[in-house]
């Protein structure tokens, strides 16, 4: 799903970027809003809004903040839908229409990105000139020599059988729904085995970032929702990966707080560098995989997904 909906959003942001008629930063404008923008026909727009719009099935933005992860309150839905589960005389359920299983949502995004290179071409919205706006999402020299240098080493931290035994154990202690994704995300990115996907990989690392961060902040005692008032409703948000959420100085200094002595250099730098990596990859600003790139920003993630875990243990959380 993720892997289909990334470039959807990088083609509207390009696009964006390649009519400065309609008067959009694509750094800075929402998805929806450049749908509204777009000289788009209401049926593309009605499938681009099913990915992006906060008031529909929004499956963009759930799958990207965690949303759509398979837990356990799905878990029956999902062994009554299989083929074992009437073999041995359970009853059936056909969720073939649900449209949050990875199928239907991946068949959205598909058709939705079918849809839209489309339609844009013929309006010269789609060209090679078009992708400055990814430089505000992507790592600078500075940064990405940061992240180049944490690489080598952060494999071999991941390679060593006493420290992956601890993360593990705790992942699967502390949050047991994650548990098997956060192990992907964090250990075979780098070296996937034969027939894995790089890419997919490395999105499961990225898509894991936010739910591990709310995890430990939510068991810290850290607060893990906004509240406020909206045209007279009481609303409550999740906390971001930001500076009023999960970014915010107290809980940086709580995870500073929790590492030994060795590991606190730079704490708050990885784990705020990390955060720029997922969000380069949740925009759609990562076109090259390659390893060079795809190993620097998978290290710096991966490091401050283990600092973070790492702090947990430590404070006894």
């Amino acid at each position: 799903m993720l892997r289909d909906s990334l470039p959807t959003e990088f083609c509207l942001r390009c696009a964006a970027e390649a009519n400065p008629a309609l008067g959009l930063d694509p750094r800075y404008a929402g998805q929806t809003e450049i749908v509204e923008a777009l000289p788009l026909t209401d049926l593309l727009k009605t499938e681009l809004r099913t990915l992006f719009s906060s008031t529909g099935p929004n499956l963009r933005n759930r799958s990207m903040h965690g949303g759509l992860l398979e837990i356990e309150s799905r878990r029956v839905e999902i062994i009554m839908s299989s083929g074992v589960a009437t073999a041995i005389g359970v009853p059936g359920l056909n969720i073939d229409k649900d449209p949050y299983i990875p199928m239907n949502a991946a068949a959205v995004a598909l058709k939705a990105l079918s849809g839209l290179d489309a339609e844009l071409a013929p309006l010269g919205l789609v060209h090679t000139g078009s992708t400055n706006w990814t430089s505000h999402f992507c790592l600078d020299a500075a940064d990405l020599g940061f992240a180049t240098g944490l690489s080598q080493p952060m494999l071999d931290l991941l390679n060593d059988d006493e420290q992956r035994s601890s993360v593990v154990g705790f992942v699967r202690e502390a949050f047991p729904c994650l548990s098997v994704p956060v192990q992907l995300g964090m250990f075979d990115w780098a070296e996937p085995k034969p027939g894995a996907s790089p890419i997919q990989l490395f999105g499961l690392l990225a898509v894991m970032f936010e739910p591990a961060m709310r995890l430990v902040a939510h068991a810290a005692g850290f607060p893990i929702f906004r509240r406020g008032n909206s045209a007279g409703v009481r609303v409550a948000r999740y906390r971001m990966l930001d500076e009023q959420g999960f970014l915010s100085p107290d809980f940086l200094t709580w995870i500073e707080n929790g590492l030994p002595a060795g590991e606190k250099t730079d704490a708050k730098y990885t784990i705020s560098t990390g955060v720029r990596c997922r969000d380069a990859f949740a925009h759609g600003a990562i076109s090259n995989f390659a390893d060079p790139i795809r190993k620097a920003y998978g290290a710096v993630m991966a490091k401050s997904l283990y600092l973070l875990v790492t702090a947990a243990i430590n404070q006894k959380i």
